[in-house]
């Protein structure tokens, strides 16, 4: 693509103004962009959003989490759940930094149950105390980044796990990871509602979503659906129907979005891993969020 052709696309983005819609005319949008074939190819060509795919990014990847303090951004407060302090300190050959100082990965987790210091069972009872604190007053202010989660089904497949283990018969290197799913993918038993009021109410999924099935497979635990913007129209989470999740390291901020959620669980410490989706930043936004004047 030419310059003058990028230059002309990203000036048509950046004037186009997108509509405030809600209540009923937004589930008659919801029901159109469904039923009518090629609508919502024809919205997202129009609003130029596939402009996006075509910039050019020179900054490299961050393939390692930088835990710096947040002093560093000018915060004084902030409201972490890293309430599973369960391991020793100890240095890892990829993470200098000794377990007590950062957050857990997925490979501290694994490591704990195959040296049975800790079960699976045990840190999703802890879990699950930690997450009613996080979206409640226990928390000051609730930080509301789940937005469902079955505690029962949580616990049967932390024993499942568990068993696994003392049976050396682990399933793959997420066994008994607590793992969360954004509200736009199926998980079986969970309504999908898409973090709306309407869609789905009453009607569970009866199947998991490809990469919800792949995850279980190697022994992930799926702690439940995160919050996100309403139909992951906007970019705040700000959802007035299942209130805003909160920036852990300023919580009079939004985290961003639309996978807001899933970013303030991981950030909060809650889980090492949240499953999100982006189709116009709705993952990059977090990390720029996390700075952000909002």
């Amino acid at each position: 693509m030419s310059s003058s052709k990028l230059n002309y696309d990203q000036e048509k983005a950046r004037q186009f103004s997108f509509p405030y819609v809600s209540g009923s005319p937004l589930k008659l949008l919801v029901a159109l962009l469904e039923y009518v074939p090629g609508l919502s190819s024809y919205i997202f060509n129009h609003m130029a959003i596939s402009t996006l795919r075509n910039r050019s990014f020179k900054e490299d990847m961050t393939m390692m989490p930088l835990p710096l303090p947040k002093e560093m951004f000018g915060i004084e407060n902030s409201v972490i759940i890293d309430g599973l302090e369960i391991f020793d300190q100890k240095d890892h050959e990829n993470n200098p930094a000794p377990a007590n100082q950062r957050f857990l990965c997925a490979r501290d987790y694994t490591e704990a149950y195959s040296t049975k210091r800790i079960t699976p069972l045990q840190v999703c009872e802890k879990l699950i105390d930690k997450i009613n604190q996080s979206c409640s007053k226990a928390c000051d202010p609730p930080l509301y980044g789940m937005y469902q989660y079955h505690e029962d089904d949580i616990i049967a497949q932390a024993e499942a796990s568990t068993s696994r283990y003392n049976q050396d018969q682990t399933l793959g290197p997420l066994d008994g990871v607590p793992v969360a799913i954004k509200d736009e993918i199926d998980v079986i038993g969970y309504e999908t509602r898409v973090g709306t009021s309407f869609l789905n109410q009453g009607n569970p999924a009866s199947k998991d979503a490809f990469l919800v099935k792949k995850l279980r497979e190697q022994g992930a635990i799926i702690i439940g659906k995160t919050n996100l913007h309403e139909i992951c129209f906007d970019i705040t989470t700000n959802n007035p129907n299942a209130y805003s999740s909160r920036n852990p390291y300023n919580t009079d901020h939004y985290c961003g979005g639309s996978s807001g959620g899933s970013g303030c669980v991981v950030a909060s410490g809650l889980c090492p891993i949240a499953i999100g989706s982006d189709a116009g930043g709705s993952i990059r936004q977090l990390l720029k969020w996390s700075l952000a004047d909002i």
